[in-house]
């Protein structure tokens, strides 16, 4: 796995636009979960699903921003950009446009109108996506090239960690930007190589079990255990780590060590059965995968069991909850077109940002 694929930069001509369309997706991720804060390997993939910004220029350094489908506003100057409260949606377009700015240069002052098909807090990656949106839409919009967007991937996972308070990886901004349509992106988190797998004629969908949070200090709880784990054992992250390691280490953090080692393996041969059109073979790496996170990663919940279990009986090939934990989403597997109650998750292009005029 070397692709090390780029997004070619695009200069754009003329003088800039004064409206523009902006479209990032959502991701589901197969296999990978709690692997990409580590170095280690995941293997997402863009939804259909998503988030559209249209951005008008206006003649103010000023932002203001429409969220249609909370009904919500916001305005704030682009000199000097305030943060919001912690755990509002603001700082991800606040947080977005100063970053930007920061890497890119001064940009135009703007109305944003915001809307989506994409639901927040189900662990399909809305704030990746409403993040990759804005800041496409903005850099479009000031008439800039548009970034590499591995870099630009690293930027909004800047936004993550200083203005929404959350260590992320940077699976979801990779998956949201440079993954190839109707396929899942295998990438090593260590070192940014990338590959893509065919999705074939994989069904996945999902059942959303409830809204959580990553701000709520249960997911920063289990990368600080990971650190502390790292750390007793002489390393960096747990990148590194072995089964050996997981069994010097008391509870929490051997459980921690273990899951980690495991889904890396696990992420390795759900690319290869994925590839060669195994789907039972695939089902049964993610009900592992679950297996780890309920008992060794310790992120499961009551309606993530049920929903699972429910998965299963409607002929499911594999099922395991997705993102953080502790709620969100319940990703399943089928052979066929998913059952009445569980959404079908279609996979899509990855962000683009168009002119209107």
């Amino acid at each position: 796995m070397c692709d090390r694929r780029r997004i070619r930069r695009v200069r754009r001509s003329g003088s800039a636009p004064q409206q523009v369309v902006a479209h990032a997706p959502g991701r589901a991720n197969i296999l990978g979960e709690h692997t990409d804060h580590q170095r280690g390997l995941v293997l997402p993939f863009a939804l259909a699903a998503g988030i559209t910004v249209t951005a008008v220029r206006t003649s103010a350094r000023t932002a203001e921003v429409l969220a249609l489908d909370i009904g919500a506003e916001d305005r704030f100057p682009l000199d000097e950009v305030p943060g919001a409260p912690p755990g509002d949606w603001r700082n991800y377009v606040r947080g977005t446009l100063a970053e930007m700015e920061r890497s890119a240069g001064p940009l135009p002052g703007m109305r944003l109108a915001v809307t989506g098909d994409l639901p927040m807090g189900a662990g399909l990656s809305s704030s990746a996506a409403l993040g990759s949106a804005v800041a496409l839409a903005a850099l479009s919009l000031a008439g800039e090239e548009e970034m590499e967007r591995f870099l630009l991937a690293a930027v909004l996972r800047r936004v993550e960690w200083e203005w929404a308070g959350v260590r992320t990886g940077l699976m979801d901004q990779l998956a949201v930007l440079v993954s190839r349509e109707g396929h899942a992106l295998l990438a090593d988190m260590a070192t940014l190589d990338t590959s893509d797998v065919p999705i074939g004629a994989a069904h996945f969908a999902g059942r959303d079990t409830g809204r959580r949070d990553v701000a709520d200090g249960r997911y920063q709880e289990r990368i600080e255990e990971c650190a502390e784990a790292a750390r007793r054992l002489g390393l960096r992250d747990l990148h590194a780590a072995t089964t050996a390691d997981a069994d010097r280490l008391p509870y929490p953090f051997g459980g921690r060590v273990r899951h980690v080692v495991t889904e890396n393996a696990r992420v390795e041969a759900g690319a290869a059965a994925l590839g060669r059109g195994d789907l039972h073979g695939l089902g049964a790496l993610m009900d592992e995968s679950h297996r780890s996170l309920r008992d060794d990663f310790g992120v499961s919940t009551d309606a993530v069991e049920a929903a699972r279990d429910e998965a299963h009986r409607a002929g499911a090939l594999g099922a395991r909850i997705m993102g953080a934990g502790f709620g969100g989403t319940v990703l399943a597997l089928w052979d066929r077109p998913p059952p009445r109650g569980w959404t079908p998750l279609d996979p899509g292009p990855p962000a683009w940002a168009q002119v209107v005029r």
